[in-house]
């Protein structure tokens, strides 16, 4: 699981080589000998060839999952490190990414080989019946028919959303829970500490200052988000894409998009 202090091609080399040594002691000896003689970008392709290597010797089948992406995505070195393993068609090796934004890696290869598969936030959505089942099933806390519908209507199925309904709800009897949820907004005590520390804070001042001028509008689309936010449309659309890679706002149409609603009431 990755954070930001793993921005650092360094030290995310040396955590890839941790997690190989789960599985074989030896694993990455080449590849930290070099990172210790020279932690410069120079060595980097070196260090990656010998990072390969160690995985094909390996020989089977393996499967490498980076959680919380996001947090390292931007920096060059890490992707340059990432696109070198997937052109590399290491035998076995899986690549599973987890992340609140779409990465930014050499995938049309591999999508044009059936090689690549997306859940993205449609797919992970819950639909009503869903909703209904994850509070009874999963959370114990069976909901009236009406909060269900009004829960997934005002939640549109965001996973983490349900979840901060339900730790808010867990000491509320039936008819308290089916209250909450009919004043649940954004600005909701659980929700809006949610929004605010890890979804927006991770925007740039830019972006955050361009979607909160532009949660106005019911549709969002580049000319008129150039308008509200007093911004060219070349600096709407770089926005708009921000926005929609960390999940706030979501496709209408072709080129429309509009802000989630528990988002829009926290803006």
């Amino acid at each position: 699981r990755l954070d930001a202090a793993d921005a650092d091609w360094v030290s995310f080399i040396a955590h890839l080589v941790a997690a190989g040594r789960e599985h074989d002691e030896s694993f990455g000896e080449q590849a930290l000998n070099l990172l210790v003689a020279s932690e410069h970008a120079t060595a980097q392709d070196a260090i990656v060839r010998a990072l390969l290597a160690d995985l094909r010797r390996l020989g089977q089948r393996l499967l490498l999952v980076l959680d919380d992406f996001h947090e390292v995505d931007e920096v060059d070195e890490i992707r340059h490190t990432l696109n070198q393993i997937l052109a590399s068609e290491a035998p076995g090796l899986c690549l599973l990414l987890i992340s609140r934004r779409n990465p930014r890696l050499a995938s049309a290869r591999l999508k044009t080989q059936g090689e690549f598969a997306e859940l993205t936030r449609e797919d992970l959505r819950f639909e009503l019946a869903e909703t209904g089942r994850l509070f009874r099933d999963v959370y114990g806390h069976e909901l009236l028919s009406d909060s269900v519908a009004e829960l997934t209507q005002k939640t549109e199925g965001w996973a983490a959303s349900l979840a901060l309904v339900d730790a808010a709800t867990k000491q509320l009897s039936t008819n308290e829970t089916h209250m909450f949820i009919k004043a649940l907004s954004g600005t909701t005590d659980e929700v809006h500490d949610f929004l605010a520390e890890e979804v927006l804070a991770q925007l740039d001042v830019r972006t955050q200052d361009f979607i909160v001028r532009t949660s106005a509008l019911d549709i969002v689309d580049p000319e008129m988000a150039a308008v509200a936010a007093g911004v060219s449309v070349d600096q709407a659309t770089e926005c708009l894409i921000a926005a929609e890679r960390a999940g706030l706002v979501g496709r209408y149409g072709p080129r429309a998009q509009r802000f989630h609603p528990l988002v829009r009431d926290f803006l």
